[in-house]
């Protein structure tokens, strides 16, 4: 299940039958966005160990416009999850799904401070026929669907995440895989973080003028009193 922020809330609601959780929010990552591009716009920090499927991922998957998701307990204990992808420590959710702020802020008393889920899995138990063996049935939800469509599936680690996805959910664990990209990064793709973005902005143009000025003056001033 892949559900952007607002969109069917019904199925929002029916999957909480399964324990997740969908809050009516937009998450927003200031420092792990696109430099200079839109503020919904992050790349997803993730850990290979999480789960299997992120295990082959060689760049963060980039999501647009997306709700946080969140696993909750069963009280019978025949549903598990786990929350494997997550926003950085530095986001936070905009309840309300509120997208319209050009640069979003954090508001106290209404906003979660993150980090924050935005892809999990749950196993659940599935009716079977008496005396067959017990089987089990699993959902992988996000709190985006933008990363699959045609604009964004070739960036960064989506393709990847995404037929991963599929493989996992249909038992084939062996095509789970690093799939090579149709562009090449650095060439067809550059991307820079926006805290890269002023890191780069501060070594450009405030340190490298800053070495030159001083040593401009240094010079000047040795030939003037030297």
């Amino acid at each position: 299940m892949m559900l952007d922020p607002r969109r069917a809330p019904r199925l929002a609601e029916a999957l909480g039958r399964y324990g997740v959780e969908l809050a009516d929010d937009v998450v927003v990552d200031p420092d792990r966005r696109l430099y200079q591009g839109e503020a919904v716009t992050m790349q997803v920090a993730f850990s290979p160990s999480d789960h299997p499927l992120l295990g082959p991922l060689t760049a963060p998957p980039l999501f647009s416009l997306s709700r946080s998701v969140g696993v909750g307990s069963h009280p019978d204990g025949s549903i598990a999850g786990t929350v494997f992808l997550r926003s950085s420590p530095d986001s936070w959710s905009a309840l309300g799904g509120r997208t319209d702020d050009v640069a979003p802020a954090f508001v106290a008393g209404r906003d979660r401070h993150g980090p924050l889920g935005l892809g999990c899995e749950v196993a659940f138990k599935t009716e079977t026929p008496p005396g067959a063996e017990p089987r089990e049935g699993r959902l992988i939800v996000y709190g985006n669907a933008e990363f699959a469509n045609n604009f964004f599936i070739e960036y960064l680690g989506n393709k990847d995440l995404f037929a991963n996805t599929i493989n996992w959910l249909a038992y084939e664990h062996q095509a789970i895989a690093h799939r090579p990209l149709r562009q090449e990064p650095g060439i067809g793709q550059f991307f820079v973080s926006a805290e890269e973005g002023r890191w780069m902005f501060v070594a450009t143009a405030v340190a490298q003028p800053a070495i030159f000025a001083a040593v401009g003056l240094a010079l000047a001033a040795r030939r003037r009193w030297g």
